[in-house]
């Protein structure tokens, strides 16, 4: 349990998760999230895909940057966007 740890005190995953959900409990129509499975347990990666598929299925939009596609996500997203050297590489529309 992380209520009353000082945030000092957490590790990586759990700062993680604790950003994630101070992100979500608002319902934002638009969720950016940089590298948002890295440091985040396999239980935890699991509850994020299945937030982010929430968003978008209450007609919200997440836009994810990660480096390596976390296995369930590809599940729930619109389109990948590959970015090589700063530039769109390619874009895939998976739904």
């Amino acid at each position: 349990m992380l209520r009353g740890l000082p945030a000092s005190r957490l590790s990586a995953g759990q700062a993680k998760a604790v950003t994630l959900v101070r992100a979500l409990t608002v319902r934002p129509e638009l969720l950016a999230l940089d590298e948002p499975f890295a440091f985040l347990d396999d239980s935890r990666s699991r509850t994020l895909v299945e937030d982010i598929a929430r968003i978008a299925e209450g007609g919200g939009t997440a836009l994810v940057a990660a480096h390596c596609m976390y296995r369930g996500l590809r599940d729930v997203v619109s389109y990948v966007v590959e970015i090589v050297s700063g530039e769109v590489g390619s874009v895939a529309k998976l739904m």
